[in-house]
């Protein structure tokens, strides 16, 4: 009997909570709707972005590229404008804008009263405006000039064993033009590649790879915004020679050298293997001052060898030898 009277009462207080909520929900809701039903004086900043500039010229960047649109709405458009806002900007078009020169460039003053039409129309802020600040917008230009720049790829690579880079990598086109003040440009030296790693490779690669936007600088335009690389790769071998050492003799000594010949080790593509000759090697120890050469070796020097070939070593790498008179 104690157990049933327990559970009614847990169940009564369980609905007075409930129904405390439910009030509250609906209590704090309609004092939210009243709220936002009523009329607020808001200000919401847009920023300026200006379109159909002259080409040969360049918009300097300045503090008046931010209005400040001073709004009569009610509460529920406030919200919506502050943090949900259908323009995140305003394009302002320039083509019609008359520039004074001056000693450093050009310079326009753009009053409110120009480019509020062009606000309206890309808004539906007409019945809602109050003003705008600042009245008047500053506009200061300069001559555009241009400049060629070397291409820097920022690359980093490996292979899967027995493969190897093939040649040199290629960057197409390996020079842009960029375009912007003389100042800026004069900051320039190169652009470089967005950063790319590429791991165990085993066949060509031939990928387009975007140049990094130049930071911590005026706006400076690229000719190109891609660039074409080339990493040919092929898969390579060891292999091997034995070649007679050649003497550069001395005028007053006979020279005799301990081995008089060596070994050439080197890595290949497989696809130049059976090109490979003998003939296209060559190995010398120079005698010319062996009167001040220390100890009783001389190295060996390659003289010769063809271009397709890497990773070239010797056995030995030095001989001894016999000065005869």
């Amino acid at each position: 009997m104690k157990d049933k009277v327990k559970r009614f009462k847990n169940v009564k207080l369980r609905i007075k909570v409930t129904i405390f909520f439910i009030c509250l929900i609906l209590s704090s809701s309609t004092w939210l709707i009243i709220k936002l039903s009523k009329d607020y004086v808001t200000t919401v900043d847009y920023p300026l972005r200006f379109v159909h500039l002259q080409k040969d010229k360049v918009l300097l960047n300045n503090a008046d590229s931010v209005i400040h649109v001073h709004l009569n709405v009610k509460g529920f458009e406030l919200i919506y404008k502050k943090y949900f806002p259908k323009n995140n900007y305003f394009n302002i078009d320039l083509s019609n804008i008359k520039f004074k020169k001056t000693a450093h460039g050009y310079i326009s003053y753009l009053a409110s009263d120009e480019y509020l039409h062009q606000i309206l129309s890309q808004s539906d802020l007409k019945e809602k405006l109050i003003s705008v600040t600042p009245d008047t917008v500053l506009l200061a230009m300069e001559p555009r000039v241009y400049k060629k720049v070397p291409v820097k790829l920022d690359i980093s690579y490996d292979f899967q064993k027995q493969y190897q880079l093939y040649g040199n990598i290629k960057c197409e086109p390996d020079s842009i033009v960029i375009s912007g003040t003389k100042a800026d440009l004069n900051r320039i030296r190169e652009v470089e590649t967005r950063k790319c790693v590429f791991h165990k490779l085993i066949q060509n690669q031939i990928i387009k790879i975007p140049l990094r936007p130049i930071n911590g600088i005026g706006k400076v335009n690229f000719s190109k915004k891609l660039v074409n690389v080339i990493i040919p790769v092929e898969k390579f071998t060891e292999a091997s020679v034995v070649l007679p050492i050649n003497i550069n003799k001395s005028e007053k000594y006979t020279i005799k050298i301990f081995p008089n010949e060596t070994k050439i080790n080197f890595w290949v593509a497989l696809k130049d293997y059976r090109r490979i000759d003998p003939g296209m090697f060559s190995v010398m120890v120079n005698c010319e001052n062996i009167e001040t050469t220390p100890g009783k070796r001389l190295d060996i020097g390659i003289t010769r060898y063809p271009s397709f070939v890497t990773n070239i070593t010797l056995e030995p790498e030095s001989v001894e030898y016999i000065l005869l008179k």
